[in-house]
């Protein structure tokens, strides 16, 4: 069954009508309720790695593979979709997959580019370097002579006219309070931005439609 869900083309067809809406084929999924996020996860991924998904989202031309994660929220289920270009991840150009037991209710986000807009010339020592200026109560004394590896990630971040190379660092801090995701541009070395990862007394996001 789940290499009948991967292999299933999923081509965007044209209405008769005078609307360039396209008409989507309903995913060949069991009933909503009656599935698992894992079938959901399995199908969306097929999919959207179909050559024919292009005519739904051409700028998915770039994709080597995705990640997805799926889950079901009342009576559908959402599909979160994470672009892989050249074995990197895509950060901030997910494709979002609503399908409830009419097939696809709606796909946010298509169309952002996966296009690369430079190259990655920073190694992750320097990037490391550069997240240490920036990053208050470090527990790291000094990063040109600790052993630094796996503080830094490669990923790509989206943007309005493309991907931007960046390294993703996370130094360790004595105080959790501390705790930083610093983003540095890959190709010129320069803080792109700084994200707090501990947050008190924030309620948690209410997921829906």
């Amino acid at each position: 069954m789940l290499a009948v869900l991967c292999a299933l083309p999923v081509v965007a067809q044209t209405s008769s009508s005078s609307s360039s809406s396209p008409v989507r084929p309903p995913l060949d999924l069991p009933a909503i309720g009656t599935t698992s996020s894992r079938v959901v996860a399995t199908a969306v991924r097929g999919m959207v790695l179909d050559p024919s998904w292009l005519l739904e989202d051409a700028a998915f031309a770039g994709t080597a593979d995705v990640d997805v994660s799926a889950r079901r929220v009342g009576d559908h289920f959402v599909a979160r979709v994470t672009a892989v270009v050249g074995g990197i991840e895509v950060v901030g150009a997910d494709r979002v997959v609503i399908i409830d037991d009419e097939g696809i209710r709606r796909v946010n986000g298509r169309g952002r580019s996966l296009t690369p807009k430079a190259s990655f010339r920073l190694q992750s020592h320097d990037a490391v370097l550069a997240a240490s200026d920036v990053v208050k109560g470090g527990a790291l004394i000094d990063v040109t002579v600790e052993r630094a590896e796996g503080l830094a990630r490669k990923v790509w971040l989206s943007t309005s006219t493309g991907l931007r190379p960046a390294w993703r660092v996370r130094l360790p801090t004595w105080q959790l309070a501390d705790l930083r995701d610093v983003w540095i541009d890959g190709a010129t070395g320069e803080l792109i931005r700084t994200d707090v990862v501990a947050r008190f007394g924030v309620p948690p996001a209410v997921c829906g439609d």
